[in-house]
């Protein structure tokens, strides 16, 4: 009995010895597992998400640095249109939790000096060539899963970052860019991605810097032809931004919106988006024109909404505005809406092009709609005082000398009742004849007789479209 436990001892005390012995070896077996099987593929699931198209990635020898894990020499490059190039000195990777087969559950990364190059990129009808160049990236709190299917992290940093192009003027510098709870979750064939980002900060020089909150995406993988993403569907919502300019220095941001929604969608042959601007401020400034004229009406620091909402077909050559909007909930909300028909464009390409076919463009409609919060009956009461007269003396004033519409003997009956509490007002105009933009334009003092105006109080006439 004192032989086999004496035995089973030595069994024991020889397995530990082997543990300690080969334990480096095994966490560098595990580590290169979870570069295999996890933190390479996310790489790719990122690119992969951004364009299309699987990069191919390659790196140097894995080594151990103390508790620490070393890559050196990491290389990404994607082939096709926009073509990518990126490289890193080395990437270490510290405080790592692995399970036995390489999942990552936690670890921090330095990553640098980096750099990436993109060529045949498609941007305003043109072909562009960036680089950009990096210090170092910091990351915090990685999480890897699902062969990259499923990444998180705490906080990423990238420093000194810069900008540099053909086409720009001079190189552009960010300081310091860093995104915060940062979550993406892709599905198993890589088409479809979600996620949300805590919040990002954008640094730049004389004083420029852009924060922005609580965001959240839901998107299609693009596929990319010609230097341009296409993808059925991206839907991405944004909280609480603020915007600090140079040369405008003070505790308060130059700008701030509180919310902005977008969902769009981008096929060879159909554009469509529909964005929302929600609690756009801006801070005052001495001389403002504007500003002066809002406090002249009795409005201080008021809150600006904008939405538009498009659909252009390619193949049938016709643009829906739906909707473009402007609102300021104190004041009033004004909105237009209209459709041109044989408008044969690239929405975001050359824009010389994109005027000549809107000049040969034919309009179908054109709608406007504005419904009065205050501002009217205010604007009423200050042109009254100017001229010296009571309100209502000067709303009849404004009344008697209104000009009938074209083909009218007198002054339209929406636009006077309008006048005399106002409300809502629509409009809606359609050309008598098919012409074109250019040809209207021609007109010259004869354009009214071109066209059927029909005004009313907004009794069944839509904000926009058709």
């Amino acid at each position: 009995m004192k032989k086999l436990l004496l035995a089973f001892v030595v069994v024991v005390l020889a397995v530990v010895a082997g543990l300690v012995a080969f334990w480096p070896q095994v966490r560098l077996w595990q580590m290169q597992q979870a570069l295999d099987r996890m933190l390479i593929p996310a790489i790719k699931a990122q690119y992969q998400a951004a364009y299309g198209r699987e990069p191919v990635v390659t790196h140097g020898a894995l080594t151990a640095e103390g508790t620490a894990f070393v890559v050196k020499d990491l290389g990404l490059t994607m082939a096709g249109t926009p073509e990518m190039a990126f490289k890193a000195q080395s990437l270490r990777l510290d405080k790592v939790d692995l399970s036995l087969w390489g999942d990552l559950k936690r670890c921090d990364l330095a990553m640098g000096p980096a750099s990436m190059e993109l060529r045949g990129l498609q941007m305003g009808g043109k072909t562009h060539e960036v680089k950009i160049t990096l210090a170092g990236v910091e990351v915090e709190g990685l999480s890897i899963s699902d062969g990259g299917r499923r990444l998180s992290l705490a906080r990423k940093t990238a420093k000194d970052l810069v900008v540099t192009s053909p086409d720009l003027p001079q190189p552009l510098r960010f300081p310091k860019v860093e995104a915060r709870d940062y979550q993406l979750n892709t599905d198993a064939q890589w088409k479809h991605g979600q996620g949300s980002l805590g919040q990002l900060l954008i640094q730049g020089e004389k004083g420029f810097e852009l924060t922005m909150k609580q965001m959240t995406f839901d998107a299609d993988t693009p596929t990319w032809q010609d230097g341009k993403p296409f993808f059925p569907l991206a839907k991405i919502q944004a909280r609480q931004l603020a915007l600090a300019l140079p040369g405008q220095p003070g505790p308060e941001p130059s700008l701030t919106l509180a919310e902005v929604n977008m969902s769009l969608s981008r096929k060879p042959e159909r554009y469509a988006d529909r964005v929302e601007i929600k609690g756009l401020t801006w801070r005052d400034r001495s001389g403002d024109k504007l500003q002066e004229a809002l406090k002249e009406l009795g409005y201080d620091r008021l809150s600006l909404d904008m939405a538009y909402d498009y659909d252009y077909d390619r193949a049938a050559k016709v643009l829906d505005c739906k909707e473009l909007t402007l609102a300021v909930p104190q004041a009033g909300r004004f909105s237009l809406g209209f459709v041109l028909k044989n408008l044969d464009t690239n929405l975001g390409g050359d824009s010389a092009r994109n005027l000549a076919a809107l000049k040969d463009s034919r309009p179908v409609s054109l709608s406007l709609r504005y419904e009065d919060a205050s501002l009217a009956e205010r604007l009423l009461a200050l042109g009254a005082k100017k001229e010296g007269l009571g309100l209502e003396a000067f709303r009849a004033k404004l009344i008697k000398e209104l000009p009938p519409l074209p083909g009218a003997l007198d002054p339209d009956p929406a636009l006077v009742a309008f006048l005399n509490k106002p409300g809502k007002l629509c409009l809606k105009i359609t050309p008598r004849q098919d012409m074109t933009v250019e040809d209207l334009a021609k007109t010259g003092p004869i354009l009214l007789a071109m066209l059927n105006i029909q005004l009313d109080n907004c009794g069944g006439v839509p904000a926009g479209g058709q």
